[in-house]
């Protein structure tokens, strides 16, 4: 099985590693002519560039030590995927944090833009029909 130390250089690996996947996010968004910030555009390329950057730290693991992950388990690799995954989530969340609010956010409180279904609401309700259900 894998070990806590290849674990956590992993996760060590994933921090760092999320800020050069950013960068290699946008420029690829250049050279295309679109925005990060463009909603179809910023899904389209965290699908197909930030997601399959996720998985070369992996690659890289799998081309230095052939014999060690040749002996892995299909467990061994859902672990490291998950601290890759976790080094990268707190690269994100620590990108967000330090960014400050933009003026919507300072205008209303951030606290209003955290939930989408602020608690006070109730649970949300789901429809079939197009018409937004009135509470």
């Amino acid at each position: 099985t894998v070990s806590w130390r290849a674990m956590s250089l992993m996760f060590s690996v994933g921090v760092p590693w999320a800020a050069v996947v950013a960068l290699l996010t946008r420029v690829v968004a250049g050279w295309a002519g679109v925005k990060v910030s463009d909603d179809g555009a910023g899904i389209a390329l965290a699908a197909f560039i930030e997601e399959a950057g996720k998985l070369a730290p992996l690659v890289v693991a799998a081309m230095v030590a052939p014999g060690r992950v040749r002996r892995f388990a299909a467990v061994d690799w859902v672990l490291l995927g998950f601290a890759l995954g976790a080094g990268f989530t707190v690269a994100e969340d620590g990108a967000r944090r330090l960014i400050p609010p933009g003026p919507l956010a300072q205008a209303i409180g951030e606290k209003l833009l955290s939930s989408p279904c602020p608690p006070e609401a109730g649970p949300p309700r789901y429809s079939t029909t197009p018409m937004p259900l009135v509470r």
